[in-house]
C-alpha cells in the first residue's frame, strides 16, 4: 500500500498521467452490463476531496442527467479511477456513449492537478462526444500561465469531438479567443439546478452565518479576513462559522447528505456573509439573503451577473468592513422573491448540447 502512495505521488509530481493510461492493469470495475440498445453517460473527473462547491456541481449534474436522459445509464468516475481505468472504460464504451468533464472553477493554471486531469481525458478521447460542464477559465498572466495556456490549447484543439462551456462571459471570451477549433457555449454554474430539489422556507431563518475561504482565491488578507471575522461575530452573537470545504474526504455515496446538510445550515440564516461562490448561489437557491465580497479572479462577478436581480443578495467588489456590515444589516430586509434564472430554458439548451443539436 506505502509503495502504491509512492508511485501515485511520483506520477503526480512528474506529471507522467500516461502510465496510468498505457501501464495500468484492466479489472474490469467499470465494464458496464447494459442492454444493446442502451447507452451510458460517463462523468469523469468527479471529486473526492472536501470541497463541498465542487461536490455540488457532481450532485447538480447528476440530477441534471437523472431528469433529462431517463434511457441512459450514468457513470460516475472519480479523478483518480479516471486515471486508472479510462483505457478500460473506452475500450468497452460505444459510439453513442457521451463523456462528461467535471466542471467548476478549475480550468487553468490555478489547479494544475485538476486541469491536468482534463488534459489527459481530452487526450485520450478522441472518438467519442466529450463536454466540459460550465467552468471558469483563469490563466495567470506570467510565464507559467502563458506556458499552461499554450499546452492546454495545443491538446484541447487536437480533439474536434471537444466542446467547452462557460459559467460566465469572461471565461466564454476566453474560450472564443484561444480555443477557436472547438465548439464554446456560455451557460449558468450547473449549481442552480439544484434549485428543482430545494423548497424556500421562509420559517426557518434563525442565525448568521459567515462563509470565507482561505486560499488562494480570496480576495482578503489574512488580516481582514481575521477583522472581519470579529466584527461580524460582535454584531450578530449568534453568528456561526461555515465553510464550504471540509477537511475529509466525500464520496460518491455521501455527496448527497453533505450538500443538502450544507444547505440547511445557509436555509437556516437570517444572512449569510460569504466570499465564495458557492456560497453565494446557495443562498441564491434557497432565498437566504446574502453579502457576497469578489474573490481575486472573475467567477463570482460574471456568476453575479446571472442573478443580480435578486435583491436580497448584495455584492461588494471592494472591502470596507463598515459598508459590508451595513449590507448585512440591510439586506436582511428585502423581500424574498422567486429564482430569477429560468432553470428550464438552460436546462433544456444544455441538453441541446449534449445531444448535439
Amino acid at each position: 500500500m506505502k509503495v502504491n502512495r509512492l508511485i501515485n505521488k511520483i506520477i503526480r509530481k512528474l506529471s507522467l498521467y500516461d502510465i496510468y493510461y498505457y501501464w495500468g492493469q484492466n479489472t474490469g470495475k467499470y465494464i458496464i452490463n447494459r442492454r444493446k440498445d442502451e447507452k451510458v453517460i460517463y462523468i469523469l473527473t468527479e471529486p473526492e476531496y472536501g470541497n463541498l462547491g465542487d461536490q455540488a456541481i457532481a450532485l447538480a449534474t447528476t440530477f441534471f442527467l437523472k431528469d433529462n436522459f431517463p434511457g441512459y445509464k450514468i457513470v460516475e468516475v472519480s479523478i483518480d479511477d479516471t486515471y486508472r481505468y479510462l483505457r478500460e472504460i473506452l475500450a468497452n464504451s460505444n459510439k453513442d456513449d457521451l463523456f462528461l468533464l467535471q466542471g467548476g472553477g478549475n480550468m487553468g493554471n490555478l489547479y494544475p492537478d485538476i486541469e491536468a486531469a482534463r488534459r489527459f481525458c481530452i487526450k485520450h478521447i478522441k472518438n467519442r462526444r466529450i463536454i466540459s460542464m460550465p467552468t471558469t477559465v483563469t490563466y495567470t498572466d506570467d510565464e507559467r500561465g502563458r506556458k499552461d495556456l499554450s499546452r492546454s490549447k495545443r491538446i484541447y484543439s487536437s480533439n474536434p469531438n471537444l466542446i467547452l462551456i462557460a459559467r460566465e462571459k469572461y471565461s466564454y471570451e476566453i474560450m472564443q479567443k484561444e480555443y477557436p477549433c472547438n465548439k464554446s457555449f456560455l451557460l449558468p454554474d450547473i449549481v442552480f439546478y439544484l434549485s428543482t430539489r430545494v423548497r424556500i422556507n421562509k420559517e426557518l431563518r434563525q442565525d448568521h452565518v459567515i462563509c470565507l475561504r482561505r486560499e488562494i482565491e480570496s480576495n482578503l488578507s489574512r488580516e481582514e479576513t481575521y477583522t472581519l471575522i470579529n466584527q461580524f461575530c460582535q454584531h450578530y452573537p449568534d453568528a456561526f462559522l461555515y465553510d464550504t470545504t471540509v477537511n475529509r474526504n466525500v464520496t460518491a455515496e455521501l455527496r448527497e447528505y453533505e450538500i443538502f446538510s450544507l444547505l440547511h445550515e445557509f436555509q437556516r440564516a437570517k444572512v449569510v456573509l460569504t466570499d465564495r461562490m458557492h456560497g453565494m448561489i446557495f443562498c441564491s437557491i434557497t432565498g437566504t439573503p446574502c453579502v457576497i465580497i469578489k474573490s481575486l479572479d472573475n467567477k463570482i462577478l460574471g456568476s453575479y451577473e446571472w442573478i443580480k436581480d435578486q435583491r436580497f443578495i448584495a455584492l461588494h467588489k471592494t472591502v470596507d468592513i463598515a459598508e459590508v456590515m451595513e449590507s448585512c444589516d440591510r439586506i436582511q430586509m428585502e423581500k424574498i422573491r422567486e429564482l430569477p434564472i429560468d432553470i428550464a430554458e438552460y436546462s433544456e439548451q444544455l441538453k441541446k448540447i449534449m445531444e448535439g443539436k
